[in-house]
Order: structure tokens, then sequence, then C-alpha cells
């Protein structure tokens, strides 16, 4: 029973990252940080409208958020993994949660995987006032109006076969909707086996 301890610990510290892991080569992600000075330890919500044209049909969507803490360390982390978006109809998703005590900024953005359309728009992010109270924190081109999507949303994991940009098209609310066109994505092929012994 001595070296049960360690087994366990081992483990635990191993599982966020098989819960998190997926391929490194059928993602991307764009991202925004908004500085939280003056709101570390309040509470925070995050909402955007997200629909997924489908041409793959493991392909998926989620929103994420993530408190950015001094020296690249990371407080609160939620990214829906468990609960992928696949719906072709809008639909407003909510992450709720706390900034840290020492937090610097919230990132947060989109997140989408294999090949498909995603759209997202109408992204609102409310943090808690002194009174416990939401206010709405103001999120540049969260409504994706005009033509500022590339300028305000950056890429948090680029990837050349997903292409943000606005459109014009079924927007979720006002003109326009920001749109990640995955539709030329192809899955990798896998290496080929070097050893003629195996099949």
């Amino acid at each position: 029973m001595k070296h049960c301890v360690p087994l366990v610990i081992c483990w635990l510290l191993l599982l966020p990252c098989f819960l998190l892991a997926q391929p490194a080569d059928d993602w991307g992600a764009f991202v925004q940080r908004i500085p939280m000075e003056g709101h570390q330890g309040k509470q925070f919500r995050l909402q955007a409208a997200v629909k997924v044209d489908l041409i793959d049909s493991t392909a998926e969507a989620e929103i994420w958020a993530r408190v950015d803490k001094k020296n690249k360390r990371v407080g609160f982390f939620y990214n829906m993994m468990d609960k992928p978006i696949r719906k072709s109809e809008w639909q407003v998703y909510v992450i709720e949660g706390t900034i840290d005590p020492d937090a610097e900024f919230l990132a947060f953005g989109g997140l989408y995987s294999r090949q498909g359309r995603f759209y997202f728009d109408d992204f609102q992010l409310f943090v808690e006032d002194d009174k416990g109270t939401l206010e709405r924190i103001p999120v540049p081109s969260g409504d994706s109006e005009g033509d500022s999507v590339a300028h305000h949303w950056g890429y948090m994991r680029k990837h050349d076969d997903f292409i943000l940009s606005g459109t014009t098209e079924s927007p979720y609310a006002g003109k326009r909707s920001a749109i990640v066109d995955g539709s030329g994505f192809e899955m990798p092929m896998p290496p080929l086996n070097q050893d003629n012994d195996n099949p």
C-alpha cells in the first residue's frame, strides 16, 4: 500500500491532460484578451451564439475562457470539450466562473475542429461588480459588425485550413457574424508503416 499514494498523485496530475488532449493538427482557435484589473476575485459570465454547418459529422465548435495570471500561469480554464457544439441552428452558450485573485487577463474566444463551417456571434462578457450585480464589459467586435473581426480577434492556435472572417450570411444578430471556414480541412494521412514485416 505504500506505493499507492505516488501512483494516485501521478494519475491525478495527468488526468487533465487526457481530458483536454486532442490531435494537434485537426483544430484551431481564435482569441481576445481583456485586462481584469479591478475584477479579481469576481464572478464572470461569458456567452456567445454558435452554429455549425457540418461537413464531417465529427466536426465541432466550442467557446472557451481562460484566466491568465502573471508569469504565464493559468487560472480558471474551461473549453466546453465535454459539450461539443454540432447544431446547425443558432444557440447561445454560456461559461461561468471566477476570476482568480491574481488574474491579469481573461482570454476567451471560439474553438473549432475538423471539416465544417463554424459561425460565432454576439460575444458578451459580464463581470460581477462590488454590489454582486453582473455588469457588462465591452467586447471589441463581439457583435462581429463592420469589418473589424480580424482587427480585434487573433488566433490562439492558427491552422491554415481554418480561415476566420466576417460574413453577412444568416447572422445571429445585426447584419454580420464571424465565420471560420474549415470546409477545406482534410485529415492528415497516418504515416506509412516502414516495417515490411508488419501489415
